[in-house]
């Protein structure tokens, strides 16, 4: 097959992608829609700090190879520290027309989030100032695509305790990332390459349920319905789905011709369509096709990109008569593309993988493990992958639909839909999780706030803050709904979690607290008034009590006092 040719340019800030509702766009005027074409990148084996010789070679091989022989246009990272400096690959991969998916958590460090925990514990402030010093340190690289701040956390159901930690990660990373946008609109009004005005977050579940009581595709909504309810244009929901495991499949049918394909649930379950289920009578074997209503009415308003995509190589045609056996053909590809059958809620892939997950999801030989250094040589898989990918994007650039200018976009409308997600999952689940309201929120938007300080606030260097005539300026342009909450709001500021109500406190509790003041001091007052009049009467004498609270002998006569004591 011959394949389509590789064409790159660089990425510019011109060509930085945005989140506008359930879709993700490129362009700054004029858009388009914007598809993931991307591979899950191998791990290095060492720091790449480690070699400053060497920085970054074997990843920058790596992009090159991929830049050379495929048209990937996305790589998903899994390990990197935002204390180290990746600008040479940032820059590498920029000028290979490459996007990067980067992670905003570590394995250990400050920038853990605990599934073994459960909430409010399991997210520290270390890990939102390791997060916002993550989104500053990757602002001005234009393909950086998004940030990660989970992979699999809810895994099954004690780790859904941990939801709301993940949800409040979500819900102070995309306040702080619009407040930092809205700071540096202001110091760099005049800035041509200032385009970024969100830095987009994702979220990556499994296609999986951690019980019986809901099928994958359920499980994925009541997830999809929980983080995305209440945010802000920033988000993008990830699924790691590992089905399609058959050559003979389609994307209506398993192999077996008659079973729906875990693809089409998962498409009518996002779309908000109902499903049918096949019951047989246990006497007459009859089968009948019952109706079955969809698991959640809610829609989808955020962009959905399967995070990690690919069967396991060792079930791959394993129950069939189909050669070779155990080498993905990765026919689902142009599904999720521009024109597939998914791609009205589908906004891509991220083939799995290069190197990593052991063999069964490896496209590439050589090394048992890749040395960090030179590239790998092609599997079959790798072959069969490129050129389903080269196929569907031939056929994508050819059905050219044009830009879309901003006010043809549909803005859908950013309803608080988190109650009903949460009373889903009680109903489904019988979770009880922690209330959302009641979450730490480390977001603060004072303009002294350590997290902001020269130097690590770098964007609003000397030259910049220049610009601008005062602090008060900076502030002034900053939203209501951005600015710290008030000395009466005891919880959050209104919006910063989703389920949170308005906390401050109404007249009537100010009337209450004020009646319960005034009765305390009326009992405080009858007691001393009584201790008072006692020594007056001489019916006790003056106590050590007493002379330690000399003080407040001003509430005595004078003169009892002295004569008292001199008695």
């Amino acid at each position: 097959m011959e394949l389509h040719s590789h064409d790159r340019t660089s990425i510019t800030h011109e060509e930085i992608v945005k989140v506008i509702d359930s879709h993700l766009f490129v362009g700054h005027q004029k858009r388009k829609r914007f598809y993931v074409k991307g591979i899950a990148f191998p791990n290095p084996p060492t720091e790449p700090h480690q070699q400053p010789d060497d920085s970054f070679s074997g990843w920058n091989a790596v992009l090159r190879q991929l830049a050379n022989e495929t048209d990937v246009n996305v790589v998903r990272m899994y390990e990197m520290d935002c204390n180290l400096d990746y600008t040479l690959f940032l820059e590498t991969a920029a000028k290979l027309g490459i996007y990067v998916l980067v992670p905003l958590t570590q394995a250990s460090g400050d920038g853990v989030l605990s599934r073994e925990k459960k909430a409010p514990d399991c997210y520290p402030k270390k890990l939102y100032q390791y997060g916002s010093k993550c989104i500053q340190k990757y602002w001005d690289h234009p393909n950086v695509l998004a940030g990660v701040i989970g992979n699999e956390v809810m895994n099954d159901m004690v780790a859904w305790q941990s939801a709301p930690c993940i949800k409040s990660y979500l819900d102070d990373l995309t306040e702080f990332s619009q407040m930092y946008s809205t700071r540096l609109t202001s110091a760099n009004a005049n800035d041509s390459n200032n385009q970024r005005t969100a830095f987009p977050l994702m979220y990556a579940t499994q296609h999986d349920s951690p019980n019986a009581q809901l099928s994958p595709d359920e499980a994925v909504k009541v997830t999809l319905d929980y983080l995305a309810c209440s945010t802000k244009n920033n988000f993008i929901f990830g699924i790691n789905i590992e089905s399609w495991c058959s050559s003979v499949q389609t994307f209506e049918y398993n192999e077996d011709g008659v079973t729906e394909s875990s693809y089409h649930l998962l498409w009518k379950t996002l779309t908000g369509q109902g499903k049918t289920r096949v019951i047989m009578d246990a006497v007459t074997g009859e089968k009948t096709s019952v109706p079955v209503p969809p698991i959640s009415s809610i829609p989808v308003t955020v962009p959905i990109v399967f995070s990690e995509m690919g069967c396991s190589k060792a079930l791959f045609n394993r129950d069939n008569a189909v050669q070779p056996k155990y080498v993905r053909d990765w026919k689902q590809i142009p599904l999720v593309l521009k024109g597939g059958m998914m791609s009205d809620v589908v906004s891509g892939f991220v083939a799995y993988s290069y190197d990593g997950g052991g063999s069964a999801f490896r496209m590439m030989g050589g090394l048992e493990r890749w040395d960090g250094k030179s590239v790998l040589p092609p599997l079959p898989d790798y072959e069969n992958f490129r050129q389903q990918l080269s196929e569907a994007s031939r056929i994508s650039d050819d059905d050219n639909d044009g830009d879309v200018e901003d006010d043809k976009i549909l803005k859908k409308s950013n309803n608080n839909y988190c109650h009903g997600a949460v009373e889903k999952l009680t109903e489904v689940w019988n979770l009880n999780l922690y209330s959302l309201s009641k979450m730490p929120s480390y977001f603060f938007t004072d303009y002294e706030d350590a997290q902001l300080q020269q130097p690590q606030y770098q964007k609003l260097s000397t030259a910049a803050t220049a610009n601008v005539a005062n602090v008060d300026l900076v502030r002034s342009t900053t939203p209501q709904s951005l600015k710290a909450p008030n000395s009466l709001q005891y919880k959050h500021p209104q919006g910063i979690r989703g389920e949170s109500k308005d906390e401050t406190l109404l007249p009537s509790q100010l009337i209450f607290l004020a009646f319960l003041s005034l009765l305390v001091l009326s009992i405080v007052n009858i007691f001393w008034h009584r201790r008072r009049q006692r020594v007056h009467l001489g019916e006790r004498p003056i106590d050590n009590v007493d002379l330690s609270l000399r003080s407040y002998f001003s509430l005595y006569p004078q003169r009892d006092y002295q004569s008292i004591s001199s008695s």
